[in-house]
This record gives C-alpha cells, sequence and structure tokens, in this order.
C-alpha cells in the first residue's frame, strides 16, 4: 500500500488548492477523483462556470433585437456549445495542474474509506488501497431526486447537471421548485425565449428572504414572462408524443390541473455526496442530511481526517469551499488561529436578472433576535448606473444596528450587485460603520456609489410607530399634529384617487416647536383621524407643488376631545390654534415619489418628511418650488433614503 502525506478524495475547491498548496511544501499528495469530467469540481464543470456562461448569453440574448423562436433556438445551440468549449479548456487546465506536479499523484477512480487511515481506490483496472497521514474528504454535494412517479421513466427530465447538455431549447420548460437554482434557470431561459412555469411546493417563494425582497424578486420575474404557481406538489411526470406533462395538486385548494411542456427541470435541492465513501470504516459520524460532521477546524470525528466544501452541509459556495483550503492549511501548515468561527459574514449571489445579493443578517431575522434597527431602502432606479445598463428593477436595503451603528446585514437586488456586495462585506468583516461606508468615496458612474444612499445616517429624529399622538396643550382647535418627536405615532397609510377631498394644511411654530396639523375632512370626536396629504414625487429634502396624481393618507391616533363631527369639519380656518399664534395656510400640495409607497414599510421616512416640509414658513416652500426643476437631474442620481423604525408596525394599504 502506497504512503502519502495527505490523501484529498474529492478533485473541488477546497481539495484541488490545497493539494497544490501542500505539495509546495514537499508533502506527497494523492488526489482520488471518481470522473473524469469533474476534474476541477462543482463549480467548472457542472456549477458556477458553465451556469454563469450561460445566464450571460441569455443576457445578450434577451438585449439584442427581437429574435423569432427559429433564432433564438439557434442561438441557444452556439451557447451551450461556448459553454461546452470554456467547460474543457478549464477541465484540462485542473488536470495538469496535479497531474504534472511531481509530488501529486491523481487518481480516477471511486474512492472510498478502508480505515481511518486508508482509502480503497476502485478504477477500471482494479481495486488499490492507499495510506494517508491525514485525509480530505471533499466530495460536494449532489441533486435531490424528489419522489415522483414517472421521473425515472421520464425521457424530458432534467437536473441542472443534465438540462445544460441540452442542445434543444425548450419552447415551455417546467421548473420544480422555486429556490435559488430554479430561479437562475428560470431567469435564464426566460431570457433565451422559453415560456417558463415554476411550480413551488410552499406558499411563499424564497422564505429565507425578507417578505418585501421577495415580493421584488417576484414581480421583476414576472415581467419577464416567468409565471408562479405556488403551493404546488407535483404528483407525477409522462412523456407524451410531443412533449410531457405534468400532473399537479393544489395544496390550499385542493384542486388537481396539468401543466404541458417540452422539458421539466428538476431544481429540488441538493444535498452531500457522502453515499459510497464507507464512512463507518473510519469512524466518521454524519448528520440526519448526511453531511459530515466537523468542528471549527473542519476536523470529523476520526483522527486526522478533514472535511471541506458542500460534504460538511454548509453554505454551498465555490467561495466557502475555497476557505475551508485556509482553514485547513492553517492547521497543517500554520498555528490554527483561522476557523469557521471567525471567517466572518459570507455573502452570496444569485444571478437572475436583476442580481439578487445578500450579507449578514436579514430584517426579520434581526428582529427576532431582539436588534434595535433601523432599515433603510432605496430604489435602484435612482442611480445613473442602472439607467446606463438598462437595468432599473430591483431595490438596496441595508439594516444596521440603532444604536451603534453597526452594519447587521444587508440586500442588494439590482445590476452588478454581485461585486457590490463584495464591500458591504469587506466592511461588515472589519468594523466599518454604517456612516463610515456612506462617507466612502466612489467612483461615478458605478454601482458602487449606491452604497452612499442605504447606509445613511439621518440625522433627524423620526417618527415612532407604537405611541400615540396627542393634541398639542397650547391648542384648542381640532387639530391632530405630527410633532418631531419620537411619542408620534404612525398608524395606517392609504392611497385615494386625486379627486379625493383635500383637507386644510397648517403649519406653526409653538414655543419653539415646530409642527405641523391638518384640519377639516376629518372623523367624529373619538375615531381615528385621517390625514391626507399628496402623493406624486419627492426628492430629499425638496418639494414641488404640483397637481398629484394620487393622495397619500396618514391615519394616527389622537385623543379625543369632546367635539362633534360638524364643529370639526367647520373649523378648517388655521386661526383657530389658540395662544400659540395664528397658523399658516399651505397654499397647495407637497408632491411625494410614488415608488416609496411600493413598500408600505417604508412609510416612517415619508411621514417625517413630510413634516419636516411643513414646519417650515410658506415662504421656503415656493423657493424650494422653484428650484426644484434644476435639481431633478440630482433627484435620479441620489434617490431617496426611506427609513423604518425599530418596532415598526406594518401599517395597511388600500386603492379606493
Amino acid at each position: 500500500m502506497k504512503q502519502y502525506d495527505a490523501v484529498i478524495i474529492g478533485f473541488g475547491k477546497a481539495g484541488k488548492t490545497l493539494a497544490a498548496e501542500l505539495a509546495a511544501h514537499d508533502w506527497s499528495v494523492a488526489m482520488v477523483e471518481r470522473s473524469d469530467k469533474m476534474y476541477g469540481g462543482t463549480c467548472i464543470n457542472i456549477g458556477c462556470i458553465p451556469t454563469k456562461a450561460l445566464i450571460h448569453s441569455a443576457g445578450l440574448a434577451a438585449a439584442g433585437h427581437p429574435l423569432t423562436f427559429g433564432q433564438r433556438r439557434d442561438y441557444y445551440r452556439e451557447s451551450v456549445a461556448s459553454k461546452t468549449a470554456l467547460v474543457d479548456l478549464l477541465r484540462d487546465k485542473n488536470y495538469h495542474k496535479l497531474a504534472d506536479n511531481a509530488r501529486i499523484d491523481v487518481y480516477t477512480g471511486e474512492g472510498s474509506f478502508a480505515s481511518p487511515e486508508a482509502v480503497a481506490v476502485k478504477t477500471a483496472r482494479g481495486t488499490q488501497q492507499i495510506g494517508g497521514k491525514y485525509i480530505v474528504i471533499n466530495t460536494g454535494a449532489e441533486t435531490v431526486i424528489p419522489p415522483i412517479e414517472g421521473i425515472a421513466q421520464s425521457r424530458r427530465v432534467y437536473t441542472s447537471t443534465s438540462i445544460m447538455e441540452l442542445e434543444e431549447l425548450p419552447q415551455h420548460l417546467v421548473i420544480v421548485g422555486g429556490g435559488y437554482i430554479g430561479l437562475e434557470f428560470a431567469s435564464m431561459y426566460a431570457s433565451f425565449g422559453s415560456k417558463v412555469t415554476v411550480l413551488e411546493g410552499f406558499a411563499e417563494l424564497i422564505p429565507r428572504e425578507d417578505r418585501d425582497i421577495a415580493a421584488a424578486v417576484r414581480e421583476a420575474l414576472e415581467k419577464k414572462g416567468i409565471e408562479f404557481r405556488m403551493g404546488a406538489r407535483v404528483e407525477s411526470v409522462s412523456d407524451t408524443a410531443e412533449g410531457v406533462t405534468v400532473a399537479v395538486a393544489d395544496t390550499q385548494t385542493g384542486r388537481k390541473y396539468e401543466i404541458v411542456g417540452d422539458a421539466v427541470l428538476l431544481a429540488t435541492g441538493r444535498r452531500p455526496a457522502t453515499a459510497g465513501l464507507n464512512l463507518a470504516a473510519a469512524g466518521i459520524e454524519t448528520d440526519d442530511r448526511g453531511a459530515v460532521r466537523v468542528d471549527a477546524h473542519l476536523r470529523t470525528t476520526a483522527p486526522h481526517v478533514f472535511a471541506a466544501g458542500d460534504v460538511t452541509g454548509g453554505l454551498q459556495f465555490t467561495y466557502v469551499s475555497l476557505d475551508d483550503f485556509r482553514i485547513i492549511r492553517d492547521v497543517l501548515l500554520g498555528d490554527g488561529a483561522r476557523t469557521t468561527a471567525n471567517r466572518g459574514p459570507v455573502p452570496y449571489s444569485v444571478f437572475i436578472e436583476p442580481t439578487l445579493s445578500h450579507v449578514g443578517m436579514h430584517e426579520e431575522e434581526a428582529r427576532k433576535a431582539g436588534r434595535d434597527i433601523r432599515v433603510n431602502r432605496i430604489a435602484v432606479a435612482a442611480f445613473p448606473r442602472s439607467r446606463i445598463l438598462g437595468s432599473t428593477e430591483g431595490v438596496l436595503k441595508a439594516v444596521i444596528d440603532a444604536k451603534t451603528d453597526e452594519i447587521l446585514g444587508c440586500t442588494l437586488f439590482g445590476a452588478e450587485s454581485g461585486e457590490v456586495i463584495n464591500t458591504v462585506a469587506t466592511a461588515m468583516k472589519h468594523g466599518v460603520t454604517a456612516h463610515d461606508l456612506s462617507n466612502s468615496i466612489y467612483t461615478h458612474p458605478s454601482m458602487s456609489e449606491s452604497l452612499n444612499a442605504p447606509f445613511a445616517r439621518s440625522e433627524r429624529p423620526r417618527l415612532s410607530c407604537n405611541s400615540t399622538v396627542t393634541n398639542s396643550q397650547q391648542s384648542d382647535g381640532p387639530v391632530s399634529p405630527l410633532c418631531n418627536r419620537p411619542e408620534t405615532a404612525l398608524q395606517q397609510v392609504h392611497i385615494y384617487p386625486a379627486t379625493a377631498p383635500q383637507p386644510s394644511l397648517t403649519a406653526k411654530t409653538c414655543r419653539n416647536r415646530q409642527v405641523f396639523a391638518v384640519t377639516g375632512n376629518l372623523r367624529p370626536a373619538g375615531a381615528v383621524r385621517t390625514t391626507k396629504l399628496p402623493l406624486h414625487r419627492f426628492a430629499l429634502h425638496e418639494a414641488a407643488f404640483e397637481p398629484p396624481a394620487h393622495r397619500f393618507v396618514v391615519q394616527t391616533q389622537a385623543q379625543p376631545r369632546q367635539q362633534d363631527a360638524a364643529a370639526v369639519n367647520q373649523r378648517a380656518v388655521p386661526q383657530r390654534f389658540g395662544p400659540c399664534g395664528t397658523g399658516i395656510d399651505h397654499p397647495r400640495s407637497v408632491n411625494i415619489d410614488e415608488r416609496i409607497v411600493r413598500d408600505i414599510q417604508r412609510i416612517g421616512d415619508v411621514a417625517q418628511e413630510t413634516a419636516d416640509l411643513f414646519r417650515h414658513p410658506v415662504r421656503d416652500f415656493a423657493a424650494r418650488a422653484g428650484r426644484y426643476d434644476q435639481r431633478e437631474e440630482d433627484d435620479d442620481a441620489h434617490g431617496v433614503v426611506e427609513t423604518v423604525q425599530p418596532q415598526a408596525v406594518r401599517p395597511q394599504m388600500r386603492h379606493g
């Protein structure tokens, strides 16, 4: 039995990089890979590289001149051929990088444990055993095949691996599974020109993401023509003379229906590839999903045996596998200081159109953890780079500790977010605050400069959504003030047609405290009072007074005064303020960008900005309005930052 310093089972990112590193330190290394089509690992052969190559080609197809389906089919065939050539090139390069090293032996065969110190390698020429002082498991993950009737017999059912070998573009692709893999393929094939239907068993899409982000993703993909069927349980698949029929049951209603397509893609997840390794022979434990159990240094339960990459059951990213290499290298060649516990936040990107990227905590996750947070959002369309690229869909979202200004998490759903998210991850790893990140200098026009906005820190108090609005003690009129104080409450928001009645808007200064108030069109005393403001356009602390398209309605909880509804509605004249002086009639309307209310949770900042506007004298409003046209370009460049307070309630939105 030939002995090595290290035996590595699996030619993945961690394994191949570790083999080259150990050989450079004069270690003898054996690399065992069961397939000559997998030199280099999952990423190069069936994962990142081929999928992103096809996604890139699909994007070019979608951006080009209108094509017939026949032309799209020919282009798709060329794209698959180009992808294959790229993969072949990289696979060959990876093989020779190890095989040509005098200190590395490459075995093409299936490896399994014969003992904690020995590996049996089954090749075409028979089985032989090799020994290793250290052994590393790097076998990756494999597709989960669900127990659906007819899958095994169908010739039109594909996995994420086999479909990339399909040379004929499906006219109608049915995807089983609406996770990240399913969405990437859905977006790609829709761009190539296929009709795409996604069947998702859960009631919600990508439940790992915040609901506002998931909704934005779904909206963007539906604009590409992708159809989503939620709560869809696939019961059977059967081939026909012209295609494939998928039988589906609705988990909510029990209704059964059929979908006819040309091909079916199983995007039902991946699991650690540990079957056939005979781990029991080495005393190596696995969890209930078959993943190898490891500690923070990636040691298994067997002495001198490590595991790295997807086989450990962690995040299935090639760059995580690369970091696993760093950890094992630090144990074998360094001081062992590097661990999975101190690797820092791990970003990820889903290469749909536009790209969805995330790092750190999600908003819902942070709230459940009891963190005191502020959440900033801004539309991607606000930045010139998105206009240049012709990709204005999406939103940028930052989750920030309200007390320490620590960046807790960030979601970037927009063009080139796969690059920008790395900057955020680096900032988080090194303790850069949100304020510092927002005040950094970025090139222009780039998507990186968008980081100036979602991490910005407001210098003014924000409206709280928990307390009760009380009438000013100095006021004897039926007003419902929104004061620049934390006890202001924001309860609900409604959108009404511009033709709805408009109340009288007033502003005043009362004992050095500026407030705005609304009278007229109020509900009877004791009820929740409704403040109606117009909704059209809003730009960073700027306002214009143009006819609105809709009305923005803020409902606040107010302490009632004992007066009848008729008296309330008649007291629209702002002079009835009492001892603090005469109120000022606001002449026209405040225009607010309609984008702000797409996600109703963002309403806190809108209300605060509205309050800020009404705190100024009328002449100041007029001066701002006169400058508005010249500043419209700046509005597009810088966008609007919207803030949701800690503990904010979810207001309701309706159309009327």
